[in-house]
């Protein structure tokens, strides 16, 4: 049965000229590859190698720092530099530049291939974060971390191959060279997450895919669903709309508002924008920034005057297309601020520590919501915040209920980017915070041009 959902639109496909075209290896080898040090969203990864030094096909010539990832020589051949060079992301970001000598040589070190129906789950994530394996999303958050997080809070496992973009077929192709192995890969998951249900969707515009896929699911008996979905625009796009969570489909509705500032009441701001658009059941989400804004809680750049210790830190933090965190002087100082000197010295020495066993994230934990919600100015934020440091609100939970007695919703207060959701404070206890980030994790909101701060939960 093929299956549908709400919104979206019908652009022509174009995807004639690749569909039917095998998935080929380039004609001409490159003479010199550029590997990105930035591999993900989460954080970046130090070179063990140096220029001079030979290398071999899978060999680890980074290892991850904060939320990076490891990152892998591609050829075999000799490192000629490490040095800023363009990035995707936009920019120039530190890369190892290699000299390919066309021999292909494996690494000697490379791990024996691993039993999935065996394997123990802790061995397998390590695996996998041994491996560099990151999402393909634009947030591009490392793999490995996204299963960790999953592990007991999910029943289901959605695989989302639909690819309804106009002109790509690169997953088409995958599902009819490679659709064993994907299928293996889809209960590989399954098995690591303990999931009751692993579901595989496809769109129905991919007949002799779904074909090729039944098939090998009579054959081989696996334990995966196979879901087809009308073929519309967006599936799985990164802003949707509407999203599917424990099988219920709910609509975020952005807000657009005037730019708020220190001189509003978020009472005032709250009634004036959503209060005529609430129905029965919908939950008002509104971001942390906007909330902290009015609490004057947003400080100029040029109000910082950063001491030589938050100077001396920020230079050990990874800078990220995520955010800037605490990077920079100002936001370290505001840390030092906010959580004490003592506290901040204690979760960098934690951080040290960490590393030194390949964990990431040490430092935020012992540092606490408080320096984790920092937010420093970049390019993407709406002036003239692109040169404040906005801090986080001061009691979210109790700024929600009052917003919940003004405007007679459930009110949250969420802290949401490319990498997840976080509810800083939310009115009521159903549902759980857990669920609502859930709902939110795709980051459906904007606070740059969209100027969309808040937005409506409501089941569909």
């Amino acid at each position: 049965m093929r299956r549908s959902y709400l919104g979206g639109v019908h652009p022509v496909s174009y995807k004639e000229s690749t569909r039917r075209k095998p998935i080929v290896p380039l004609e001409t080898e490159p003479d010199q590859v550029i590997i990105p040090l930035t591999m993900c969203s989460g954080g970046g990864a130090v070179p063990v190698v140096r220029p001079g030094d030979l290398v071999t096909v899978g060999q680890v010539i980074a290892e991850p720092e904060d939320n990076g990832v490891y990152v892998h020589a591609s050829v075999s051949g000799r490192v000629r530099a490490i040095e800023p060079r363009p990035h995707p992301w936009g920019g120039s970001w530190d890369a190892i530049v290699i000299d390919n000598d066309g021999k292909d040589t494996p690494c000697p070190e490379l791990p024996e291939p691993m039993d999935w129906s065996r394997m123990d789950r802790d061995e397998a994530l390590d695996r996998i974060c041994r491996a560099g394996i990151t999402s393909m999303g634009g947030g591009a958050s490392p793999t490995h971390l996204r299963l960790r997080q999953a592990v007991g809070r999910v029943d289901t496992l959605i695989v989302n191959s639909a690819e309804c973009e106009p002109y790509l077929t690169a997953d088409h192709r995958l599902l009819l060279e490679k659709g064993d192995q994907v299928l293996q890969g889809v209960q590989m998951m399954a098995r690591l997450l303990r999931v009751e249900r692993a579901v595989l969707v496809v769109a129905g515009d991919k007949l002799n895919a779904v074909e090729f896929l039944e098939r090998r699911l009579r054959r081989k008996k696996r334990a995966v669903e196979l879901l087809t979905i009308q073929t519309r625009y967006p599936l799985g796009m990164e802003k949707q709309l509407i999203r599917t969570v424990d099988g219920v489909d709910y609509q975020r509705i952005p807000i657009k508002t005037h730019l708020i500032t220190k001189a509003d009441r978020m009472e005032d701001v709250v009634l004036q924008y959503a209060g005529d658009k609430m129905q029965e059941g919908d939950i008002l989400f509104i971001s942390e920034k906007a909330v902290a804004c009015t609490q004057s809680r947003a400080i100029p750049m040029e109000d910082i005057k950063p001491r030589k210790l938050a100077v001396t830190l920020s230079r050990y933090v990874t800078k990220t297309p995520a955010g800037i965190g605490l990077g920079i002087p100002e936001t370290m100082e505001m840390a030092l601020q906010e959580c004490g000197t003592l506290r901040i010295l204690f979760a960098a020495f934690c951080s040290v520590i960490g590393k030194l066993f390949h964990q990431r994230g040490w430092f935020y934990i012992v540092a606490g919501p408080k320096a984790r919600g920092i937010d420093g100015p970049t390019e993407g934020t709406i002036p003239p915040y692109d040169h404040y440091v906005v801090l986080t609100p001061d009691d979210p939970n109790g700024t929600a209920r009052k917003l919940d007695t003004a405007l007679g919703h459930p009110v949250a207060i969420v802290d949401i980017n490319d990498l997840g959701a976080n509810i800083l404070g939310f009115s009521q206890k159903e549902p759980t915070m857990d669920q609502l980030a859930k709902v939110l994790g795709d980051n459906p909101l904007g606070q740059s041009s969209e100027s969309t701060p808040m937005g409506i939960i409501r089941k569909c």
